[in-house]
């Protein structure tokens, strides 16, 4: 009988595990070292007239699943960045979405908010259903110091159709307020 219930519970914990992985992937993260200012041919990929005045700021974050090549980027101005350059009293700018640029240097979204941070607060995303190197979904997450909280955004799909991520109001409010807010 003792031996019967230390299977189940070895069972029950070998599933909360597995429940753990799937049902809150892993925030993408960043850093100086994985997002890097533009390439020469990376600069092509953005409207040099709206992000001219923030060219130090930019940063490319490449998409990964392990160690395949990236088919996805994000380009966006680093606000944090922008801001440490700025006098101690400057006011707050109006800085361009975040693209999602494709392996092919094609925009296929953007991201609603700035990204990494758009201080005080700071998008998580969490990448899942991949196919190959390419997500099929981006659930979005503010994380916010101020009394307002954290706030879960509308999921990102990826629609072959259009070729693009686009907004889906299908995946239930309730499942994005619980990856928001079980990290």
């Amino acid at each position: 009988m003792r031996m019967r219930r230390k299977m189940e519970f070895v069972a029950l914990a070998t599933l909360l595990v597995i429940y753990s992985f799937t049902a809150f992937p892993k925030p993408f993260s960043t850093s100086e070292s994985v997002c890097k200012p533009p390439s020469a041919l990376q600069k092509g990929w953005f409207d040099a007239a709206s992000w001219s005045s923030f060219e130090k700021y930019i940063r490319v974050c490449p998409v990964r699943r392990g160690k395949r090549p990236a088919e996805l980027f994000i380009v966006s101005v680093w606000a944090d960045l922008y801001y440490a350059d700025q006098a101690a009293r400057s006011t707050t700018v109006s800085m361009p979405n975040p693209m999602l640029i494709d392996g092919t240097g094609h925009q296929v979204g953007t991201l609603p908010v700035n990204f990494p941070t758009d201080p005080p607060d700071e998008l998580q995303i969490n990448f899942r259903e991949w196919s190959g190197a390419l997500p099929r979904i981006i659930d979005l997450c503010v994380r916010s110091p101020t009394a307002s909280g954290d706030q879960a955004l509308p999921t990102l799909v990826y629609r072959k159709k259009s070729g693009r991520f686009e907004r889906d109001s299908s995946h239930s409010q309730s499942h994005l307020q619980e990856s928001c807010h079980g990290q």
